[in-house]
């Protein structure tokens, strides 16, 4: 669910998404929030990153601090779970 927001935010991509509950938990602070029944929030968050350096700068800068903290998150998950690691606890 949350691969697309991921990628963006590790390559420095500022992000605009409908207020959904999965989308806060993946981006946290790294991103705009639109209600998704109003697509005039949703155009001026879009027209706002375009536009406003300052604003995509730190988006894209809170985009790879999020993605280092859910690394270190995913670190310490599969040490404690060493099952669940994409190398089978090997």
């Amino acid at each position: 669910w949350g691969l697309p927001y991921f990628e963006s935010m590790s390559v420095g991509c500022p992000i605009v998404s409908s207020d959904l509950k999965f989308a806060r938990e993946a981006c946290g602070d790294a991103a705009l929030y639109s209600d998704p029944d109003n697509y005039k929030t949703f155009a001026k968050n879009c027209v706002d990153i375009i536009t406003n350096n300052t604003l995509r700068s730190s988006l894209a800068a809170k985009g790879r601090e999020r993605i280092k903290f859910l690394e270190g998150v995913l670190d310490t998950y599969y040490k404690l779970n060493p099952e669940f690691s994409l190398n089978g606890g090997k």
